[in-house]
């Protein structure tokens, strides 16, 4: 099941900023420390039918989405990041060979392994992609308009 040929995600800052401020004391203190971190759903579900879909978008990020020359700039005004460390993620991409997802069952299983300070940048990303992608197919007539009116109600 393929939904977009076009890249969900558009920006790497798109995500957890505490991830930044984790990511960074690992690259300092746990630099080639090895980890696995896997993707446990905690209801019966059905995304594995999505696996394909979501493989496609993990490559689209690890063509696409890296940290900008703009965004550099930005992460640099913050007196709390070493330049060491920015330097080091402005060459950071996105490995695709480090994630495994595949449809067990019907289920989705997502399994990544690498250097703990890459995979930690995988979490976020991935948990958004699922959700887009499901709520895409899932729920098509929703769009952001509904969306906003639903909550202003709710407030």
């Amino acid at each position: 099941m393929k939904i977009c040929n076009h890249p969900i995600l558009k920006t790497f800052l798109d995500t957890d900023a505490y991830k930044f401020h984790m990511q960074q004391a690992i690259f300092y203190y746990y630099h080639n420390v090895t980890v696995s971190a896997q993707f446990l759903c905690r209801g019966h579900n059905l995304f594995g039918k999505y696996s394909d879909t979501l493989v496609n978008q993990i490559e689209m990020m690890s063509e696409n989405l890296y940290l900008t020359d703009d965004e550099y700039t930005y992460m640099s005004s913050f007196p709390f990041f070493k330049k060491k460390y920015l330097l080091w993620l402005k060459n950071f991409r996105y490995n695709s060979k480090q994630v495994n997802v595949c449809n067990k069952n019907g289920e989705l299983y997502i399994r990544i392994h690498g250097l703990w300070k890459e995979v930690i940048l995988w979490e976020v990303p991935l948990l958004s992609l699922i959700s887009e992608i499901v709520h895409k197919s899932e729920s098509p007539h929703i769009n952001s308009k509904i969306a906003v009116d639903f909550l202003k109600k709710k407030l």
